[in-house]
């Protein structure tokens, strides 16, 4: 299973709204939708770690400002969306 694969299972489970879109050819974690990204992972050939199957999560703010974190397992990305939805 890949990262990416992992990410949704652990989304499903812990009933977190998300929607898969495309990037690069590769599938493309929105979180909570596409309409309304908070945040979104990537893994594709020019993400940062998408060479070693790891994820890149870019993470948006009220200012239009973005955060960007790659070399992340399924776990540290999961971490991110979480604390986005507590609002921390």
């Amino acid at each position: 299973m890949t990262e990416m694969q992992r990410l949704a299972v652990m989304l499903i489970s812990a009933k977190i709204p998300f929607q898969v879109s495309e990037c690069y050819g590769a599938p493309r974690i929105c979180y909570p939708d596409v309409e309304e990204v908070e945040c979104d992972v990537v893994c594709h050939e020019i993400s940062a770690g998408g060479k070693y199957g790891l994820l890149e999560i870019a993470i948006s703010n009220d200012e239009d400002e973005v955060l960007i974190e790659g070399y992340l397992s399924a776990e540290n990305a999961f971490e991110y969306i979480c604390d986005l939805r507590e609002g921390v």
